[in-house]
């Protein structure tokens, strides 16, 4: 049972690192170039972090930004576990 959790963890983090990121940043390029605004915004939308571009530039509710609000969710709980491990390698 304990290595059942210490895999769930190491995955975890594999996948809110790796994934989380390129997802995000996939799903922001796409909207930035569906929208088609001026290349400063569009900058903004992709490089500024913590998606704070993509929430300023598209500030309605759209079915694109449901899905990308739900997988920013499900990817911050990912990390959070993924967290719980590099505290039990560095702590334990």
């Amino acid at each position: 049972m304990f290595e059942l959790v210490v895999g769930f963890m190491i995955r975890s983090f594999w996948i809110g690192l790796f994934g989380g990121t390129i997802t995000l940043f996939a799903l922001r390029l796409y909207a930035a170039l569906q929208a088609k605004k001026d290349w400063k915004t569009s900058l903004g939308i992709v490089l500024i972090p913590c998606s704070i571009g993509y929430f300023r530039a598209f500030p309605g509710n759209s079915l694109f930004k449901k899905i990308y609000y739900g997988l920013s969710i499900a990817f911050f709980v990912f990390t959070v576990f993924g967290s719980f491990f590099v505290l039990y390698t560095f702590f334990g």
